[in-house]
């Protein structure tokens, strides 16, 4: 006989059917970080980088040599998205899913043959907008192979700044 089990966030459902909102530690640093304090960006991103850090390690590996350029894409990734940054979750879980998706484009390039590290490229364009245009592209790619993903039209925006197919 198979016995029904209750999740660990059942019973504590508010009367609309959402779990309560937990007030977001850092959104007073996001803020600031928004009006131009360059000071709370730097805290920002040392406050972060202790929860980031791991969620690439998880999708490179924890001795894959890459693992310190990825986290400052992240970190970068993070910084650009910041503005478009709603509030509908906690500072930290942006910051994660931020890294983990950078981490997922970093490893999807390995395979690719497209170095991670772009500086290293020989070959890379030198125009400034030929850049974007790389990076557009290569984000449409990746999306290119998660056709049914919900998030793969947000993850070209995210990545183009504002720039959808």
């Amino acid at each position: 006989m198979l016995k029904l089990l209750r999740g660990r966030n059942e019973g504590a459902e508010t009367g609309r059917g959402r779990l309560p909102r937990v007030a977001d530690d850092l959104a007073g640093l996001v803020a600031r970080c928004r009006s131009g304090e360059t000071g709370a960006l730097t805290t920002l991103l040392s406050t972060l980088g202790p929860s980031v850090l791991p969620m690439v390690r998880r999708v490179l590996g924890a001795s894959d040599p890459d693992v310190e350029d990825v986290f400052q894409e992240s970190l970068i990734a993070i910084v650009r998205t910041l503005p478009s940054f709603r509030a509908e979750c906690s500072t930290r879980h942006f910051g994660c899913r931020v890294a983990t998706l950078t981490a997922v484009e970093a490893r999807w390039r390995r395979h690719a043959g497209i170095p991670v590290n772009p500086i290293e490229a020989d070959d890379g364009p030198s125009d400034p907008s030929d850049e974007t245009d790389c990076a557009l592209a290569n984000w449409h790619e990746i999306a290119r192979h998660f056709p049914h993903s919900p998030y793969a039209e947000r993850a070209i925006a995210a990545g183009s700044g504002g720039k959808t197919p």
